[in-house]
């Protein structure tokens, strides 16, 4: 909205009007819309009710404001309604646009365009927002987890069933699978404010040793209409509890930690060992977990894709668990992501990329001697986020070797691979080699070729950017 002083400046100092002969110089009459409010949040509403609010149109100018157009972008939550045969405002009056909106989502976003014959806004609009108020079934632990030293002996825990919502929710019935659980109690059924959290408890009654899970199901009022939580409940076993922490990282460029810690013996001993292993990781990744203990930080994926870690305990009697795992995603942060990696060891490749317009083995082209460690300067001068940088240059093994580019300069890129000649022995001839091509965090082109001759310069792709397409080379 603009304030009737700005508007008064702005009609006095424009020297764009037309004047007219007849006023001696002074602007021609012109409208002049301002919008009250310039912007409308309805809140959280109850999914189901509707909510009105008004937007008022002024003309504080001096000439009547014809509207061409009062209307939404989209109408799917909100409604528009104007007085009737509203299509002109005289100077200093207003009309009132009645905005309906009906919550349906979590947010609900919406814009109210009016186009005027305003000489300073021709299109204005009014954004518009909302959201759905409905409850929301928050059960914790997940899963809740019971120990007894063996058979005849007991455990109970309780779950906490939190109501974090917008709106009142309803636990009308709980219902447990699991043969070995049985619920001893609960406050249930319970209606709950915003905010407001009941309870209900589980008995663990093994009758023999071993592993056991379960399900606590509600019957309530959110969206679904049921919510579910987990049971795992051990007898005189040790239990693998993994996780990891973040789920997702950047290859090269963040770490994550294994997580084994929770991992425990239901008799109460002590756990001996906890014994993690890469059971899955990206073709062409050398990663590894890192020594150590129950949980195990600093772990940096090389490559993008996915890695599995599995996780076994020992306890003091040598008494093993059953494995767990976990998943990690390693997702590229650039834009621009290049990976090599290759079949036959002591056969060295090096990855190459040439910038638009670049030759081999100049500063035009991020390879082993100019561009581990940040040493070149593309794109806009002084500015690192175009600049490209190679991770490592391997030399003895199969690789992976990695070229990235946080936001590359217009224009065609081309990847090459060089068979270096000289520094490894090259006893194997054939060698498959293998181009992963990222844009944006995706993976969008991957080609295998075999490398025979030494000292020879393969192309593999040309990238356009910021098209982001990938062009095989011949």
């Amino acid at each position: 909205m603009r304030p009737l002083l700005a508007v008064l400046l702005l009609l006095s100092g424009c020297p764009d009007y037309t004047l007219d002969p007849l006023d001696d110089g002074l602007p021609a009459p012109a409208p002049a819309l301002v919008l009250t409010p310039d912007t409308l949040d309805f809140g959280a509403q109850a999914l189901g009710s509707s909510i009105e609010a008004t937007v008022t149109l002024a003309n504080i100018g001096d000439a009547p404001l014809t509207l061409l157009y009062v209307g939404l972008d989209e109408g799917a939550h909100f409604s528009a309604t104007l007085p009737a045969q509203a299509s002109q405002i005289p100077p200093g009056k207003s009309l009132d646009v009645t905005i309906s909106y009906t919550p349906y989502n979590a947010i609900d976003q919406d814009r109210l365009r009016i186009l005027s014959d305003d000489p300073l806004q021709e299109e204005a609009w009014v954004p518009l927002s909302g959201s759905g108020a409905f409850p929301e079934l928050l059960i914790s632990p997940n899963p809740l987890i019971l120990a007894s030293a063996g058979a005849g002996f007991t455990d109970t825990a309780r779950f906490s069933l939190e109501n974090t919502g917008a709106a009142p929710l309803e636990i009308s019935e709980l219902l447990l699978s699991g043969e070995t659980f049985s619920l001893i109690g609960a406050g249930v059924p319970a209606q709950l404010s915003p905010g407001e959290a009941t309870w209900a408890e589980v008995r663990f009654s093994p009758t023999d040793d071993g592993v056991f899970t379960g399900q606590l199901w509600t019957q309530d009022n959110t969206l679904t209409g049921t919510s579910s939580a987990g049971l795992l409940g051990a007898s005189a076993v040790p239990v693998a509890l993994c996780g990891v922490t973040p789920s997702v990282v950047a290859p090269l460029k963040e770490s994550a930690t294994w997580l084994g810690a929770d991992s425990f013996d239901a008799s109460g001993a002590p756990l001996d060992s906890h014994q993690w292993r890469l059971v899955s990781r990206p073709p062409g990744s050398v990663a590894a977990i890192p020594p150590g203990g129950a949980d195990r930080p600093d772990f940096v994926p090389d490559l993008a894709g996915e890695y599995v870690a599995e996780l076994v305990v020992v306890d003091e009697a040598g008494n093993t668990s059953a494995p767990c795992t976990a998943v990690l995603q390693a997702i590229p942060d650039q834009d621009l992501w290049i990976e090599l990696y290759w079949s036959e060891p002591n056969d060295d490749m090096d990855l190459h990329l040439l910038r638009p317009g670049g030759t081999v083995r100049t500063d035009g082209d991020c390879y082993y001697d100019n561009c581990v460690g940040d040493q070149l300067d593309w794109g806009v001068l002084g500015d690192p986020a175009d600049d490209p940088s190679l991770d490592i240059d391997d030399i003895y093994g199969t690789g992976p070797e990695n070229i990235n580019i946080g936001e590359p300069e217009p224009g065609t890129f081309t990847v090459m691979v060089h068979d270096y000649e000289g520094s490894t022995p090259d006893e194997h001839g054939e060698n498959n080699v293998t181009v992963r091509i990222f844009l944006s965090g995706r993976l969008v082109w991957t080609q295998t070729r075999t490398i025979s001759d030494e000292d020879t310069f393969t192309g593999f792709a040309e990238i356009s950017w910021p098209d982001a397409t990938v062009t095989p080379l011949p």
